[in-house]
């Protein structure tokens, strides 16, 4: 008898134990969108409840939008559940906490799952600036420039610059936040042209005022100009001499023919 009493005894502690385990079972398996994910516009979330059998419901929920998706199931054993949201309808555009809570059979029984995500329906906005003095160099004299980026988003943000020479070709390149266009990158007198173009994690992109640095020239730099002067003036001064050469000539013919015709 106390053998039998030593074994309901055990099974019940053992049925016990089973029944705080699937009571207390944590969610496992994955969740849709995954840690530092950045979504926007509609998204598919998914969560599969691997670990909690005979699920009734899940629901998602974020600080500012509490339960926007709470789908509920009637099948047995029921372990997937996916719904589709307008993220653009939420109203945070930050990084923020994705809740979804799992509940199971037992009333009360639920599991959560939490993961970061970042709501970025924002377009990124695209700004930056030159240092004081920057837009105005001499020709070879230029220290290099130093573009400020001041653009903005909700997420992380890449960078593709383009520096363009006075004909308007690509004459250097940036990927960086914070670049540096070096002198010898202003190689010839004219105005150049800085543009920026910022893209975000979900693709939307954003382009840039562009700005202008002029390279100016100073005495010397371009001989070939002075050249030309010079050259333009020495032929000027060879047609007035010859010109008033040729006056002369023709006045001195013309003295020595009325003489003739006196004689």
């Amino acid at each position: 008898m106390q053998n039998k009493n030593k074994f309901l005894m055990s099974a019940f502690l053992l049925s016990f134990v089973l029944g705080l385990t699937m009571i207390s079972a944590t969610l496992s398996g994955s969740i849709t969108p995954a840690t530092g994910i950045p979504i926007n516009g509609t998204y598919v979330f998914n969560v599969s409840t691997t670990g909690q059998e005979d699920t009734i419901n899940c629901t998602w929920s974020t600080p500012g939008n509490t339960d926007f998706a709470i789908i509920t199931n009637t099948s047995a054993n029921q372990t997937y559940f996916t719904t589709s949201n307008n993220t653009a309808l939420f109203t945070e555009e930050n990084d923020v906490t994705l809740t979804v809570t799992c509940i199971n059979n037992s009333a009360d029984s639920d599991s959560t799952i939490v993961t970061l995500v970042s709501f970025d329906n924002a377009d990124p906005s695209c700004s930056f600036s030159l240092p004081l003095g920057d837009d105005m160099v001499e020709y070879m004299d230029a220290y290099g420039i130093y573009p400020s980026d001041a653009s903005t988003d909700t997420t992380a943000l890449t960078y593709s610059w383009i520096l363009y020479d006075p004909s308007g070709s690509s004459q250097q390149t940036s990927t960086s936040s914070g670049p540096n266009f070096l002198s010898e990158d202003f190689d010839e007198i004219g105005n150049f042209i800085v543009s920026l173009i910022v893209t975000d994690e979900v693709g939307k992109t954003d382009a840039c005022t562009n700005q202008t640095v002029e390279v100016r020239g100073s005495d010397g730099d371009d001989t070939s100009p002075i050249f030309s002067q010079i050259t333009l003036k020495d032929n000027t001064a060879y047609i007035v001499f010859g010109g008033l050469a040729g006056l002369l000539i023709a006045g001195v013919v013309g003295f020595l023919i009325i003489n003739k015709s006196k004689k």
